[in-house]
């Protein structure tokens, strides 16, 4: 819908209410888009915050996929089979730590990690690990639930690499300002927990990286475990590559606060309680 339209359609009826779903600043025209809107709705607490810079009602739904089966029952097994899912660019901005720490455990441990994701469109990601077979899956609509499924625990990278310039100036500025063991972490102002939703749902224990939004389930370890440095990654995969019944209780935990905190129809009255508070708003002006 063109910013014209937008406007025309305001001011013809100045109690006419509407939004954008998922906004995106990467265009002047689509910043003005924002700015006309009444409202956004956004996925996670991160993007939330950043779009507050453009416009005052940001509402938050989080990106929870429907899926209904049975959790994974873990059992004992000789080869651990890792799991990922999502956007290429995690892969390729894997952090040493994390490589070094699968490398580590593919010396102790007999296992894989399966991708699943769209290398068709965005091409095969190059692997930098040792000791450790992957495999390549191709994301598609009616098998990647199957593909993930079969996994034994779930890896949800989520930070981005300093590269270039912009490392260069973080060096400096921790350099001058911060000590020399400060944490420095660049993330997608999209970052959310949709891919750790996935692997709760299907019972399947997760570390994830020290984003925001993973910290809503994962802050517990009794729940999954959160990882950044090497050893952070090291101590988690090896606990869950050692014990099916660690496995299997992490992940119940898991699932069960997935449950308690992300109700699809808890989180869809909220939105439609501040949609309706809105309105009413607008009427009064």
């Amino acid at each position: 819908v063109s910013l014209k339209y937008l406007k025309e359609a305001k001011n013809s009826n100045r109690h006419l209410v509407f939004g954008i779903i998922h906004p995106s600043d990467r265009r002047r025209s689509h910043i003005n888009r924002i700015k006309v809107s009444d409202f956004a709705i956004v996925g996670s607490v991160e993007e939330r915050d950043y779009y507050m810079n453009i416009i005052s009602n940001v509402f938050q739904f989080p990106q929870i996929e429907g899926i209904n089966r049975q959790p994974k029952r873990h059992t004992q097994k000789n080869t651990i089979l890792l799991g990922y899912h999502g956007n290429k660019m995690h892969l390729d901005s894997m952090s040493d730590d994390l490589s070094n720490a699968i490398g580590r455990i593919g010396r102790e441990f007999d296992i894989e990690l399966k991708c699943v994701y769209n290398f068709k469109q965005l091409g095969k990601w190059r692997s930098q690990l040792n000791n450790v077979r992957v495999r390549h899956v191709q994301w598609q609509l009616d098998s990647w639930l199957e593909e993930l499924a079969e996994c034994d625990v779930g890896l949800a990278p989520g930070l981005t690499k300093f590269e270039g310039w912009s490392m260069k100036i973080a060096h400096l500025l921790t350099g001058k300002y911060g000590f020399a063991n400060d944490y420095l972490l660049r993330f997608k102002n999209t970052s959310n927990a949709g891919r750790t939703f996935v692997f709760h749902q299907l019972g399947i224990p997760v570390v994830a990286e020290i984003v925001p939004s993973n910290f809503h389930i994962l802050a517990n370890p009794n729940n999954g475990f959160l990882a950044y440095s090497e050893g952070g990654w090291y101590q988690a995969l090896h606990k869950l590559c050692s014990s099916a019944e660690l496995r299997q209780q992490i992940a119940r935990n898991a699932l069960s606060e997935f449950n308690r905190q992300y109700d699809p129809l808890i989180w869809a009255r909220c939105l439609v309680d501040d949609l309706q508070s809105l309105c009413r708003k607008k009427d009064m002006v």
